[in-house]
């Protein structure tokens, strides 16, 4: 026998195990995606036997729906995801089942579905996915009831949805964001946001802003965020970067690293309303008046308690912790703040403050009060009807920039004709 003859006989005989094994695994995957097809074909549900099934990428005919055993069904991924893939349909459903990811792209969400008018989730779970959990584009439908927990990057990314409901769903442990909902071009989005428990987001890729939020809104208008109760975050819980009428009501926002509550860049006409912070870098800013001619804003009846320094990676300490920030076309009314390291209400920056309202608020603990810009070009101002107490500093102050222009103004502004002050007192 030749040494030729020898290494072919030797190389089969190592081969022939492997190809048996991948002709094991690729088994399991052809039959589930058979059964899966032809159960859609019938007009039937697939109904996933009880226990965990590992298996390489499907894609989901149109009208497709997977119904997990009561017992528990799981679908884990074996190889490169995503694991499940459906797109271009007018219905898909996917109920009750258990999707795990294992190591993986980062890049590649676990579950990854496009263009489907009415896509319903419902009871779901999504595991350990290396990117994100669920990535939808161009879709309508409901995503409710549903657990993500140890996600790489975002739990829900949603582009340019059409009337989305993403409710009670509870997450936690995510690499960058809770729930995204974003557009790629300024448009209405319709999204609602509700009911949702989101727990420990970290901020793993970086950036300033776009990542380590419970609620991340971008170019998406006419989305509402309500009753959602968001903690332990790396930046924002609720932040709406150029979106136009958003509201945000009724949220829980506990141990925030930096904002709680962000209006933000080019955004419109926000309503900011009935939310309690309870531990956040800053409490509510809608900002950008100079850079992106951010404005409009209605802030009321929200409790922002116990702001505290933002302090980053390198340990500097940033100035400025506001309890509510507001440069243009703002009403600021009837909120409760409590504890602030410097100002509880601030009106304007710099020469950025444009007509902005400050009405009928509580205002305890904060060394400042309200603090309001008196720097060249800024514009006007009120401060009406205000009740403060535990002012260290001054109750009403002058501001320039971050530095006091001004002594106590609690019985009126002095020398600023620009800002309106009038019935406050101290408490």
């Amino acid at each position: 026998m030749t040494a030729l003859t020898r290494r072919a006989i030797l190389g089969g005989l190592i081969a022939a195990p492997a190809l048996h094994l991948a002709e094991a695994r690729a088994e399991p995957t052809r039959d589930l995606q058979g059964a899966i097809d032809a159960a859609t074909r019938a007009g039937r549900a697939y109904r996933l036997p009880k226990g965990a099934a590992t298996t390489r990428p499907l894609t989901l005919p149109p009208g497709a729906h997977l119904v997990g055993a009561s017992g528990g069904s799981t679908m884990r991924l074996a190889g490169g995801g995503p694991l499940l893939r459906g797109e271009r349909m007018a219905r898909l459903r996917l109920e009750g089942v258990r999707f795990e990811g294992m190591a993986g792209d980062p890049k590649q969400p676990l579950v990854s579905l496009s263009n489907i008018s009415n896509l319903d989730i419902i009871g779901c779970s999504f595991f350990d996915a290396a990117g994100d959990g669920l990535r939808i584009d161009s879709c309508g439908g409901r995503i409710a009831e549903n657990a993500f927990e140890r996600i790489g990057a975002t739990a829900l990314f949603s582009t340019d949805a059409s009337g989305l409901v993403v409710e009670n769903n509870r997450i936690a442990d995510c690499g960058d964001n809770g729930v995204r909902i974003w557009r790629w071009r300024s448009g209405y989005d319709g999204s609602r946001v509700s009911d949702n428990r989101i727990r420990k987001i970290a901020s793993r890729s970086g950036g300033t802003g776009e990542n380590g939020n419970g609620i991340s809104l971008w170019l998406a208008d006419g989305v509402t965020a309500t009753r959602n109760d968001v903690r332990d975050v790396a930046w924002a819980a609720l932040r709406n970067a150029s979106c136009r009428n958003i509201i945000f009501a009724d949220n829980i926002c506990a141990e925030v690293k930096e904002t709680a509550i962000w209006a933000e860049f080019a955004f419109r006409d926000a309503t900011i309303t009935g939310n309690r912070i309870d531990g956040a870098g800053a409490g509510i800013s809608m900002t950008n008046l100079a850079e992106h001619n951010g404005r409009g804003a209605v802030c009321t009846g929200n409790i922002v308690r116990n702001i505290r320094p933002i302090v980053a990676p390198d340990g500097k300490v940033f100035p400025n912790q506001r309890a509510i920030h507001a440069e243009a076309d703002a009403r600021i009314a009837g909120n409760e703040i409590d504890g602030a390291p410097w100002v509880g209400v601030n009106l304007g920056w710099g020469p950025y403050l444009q007509n902005v309202s400050v009405e009928d608020n509580v205002i305890r603990n904060a060394p400042y009060g309200i603090g309001f810009s008196v720097a060249p070009g800024a514009g006007r101002g009120r401060i009406v009807g205000n009740r403060i107490a535990g002012a260290t500093k001054a109750a009403i102050v002058a501001l320039r920039w971050e530095e006091a222009a001004s002594g106590e103004l609690i019985d009126g502004c002095g020398k600023w004709p620009n800002v309106e002050c009038a019935n406050n007192r101290r408490v």
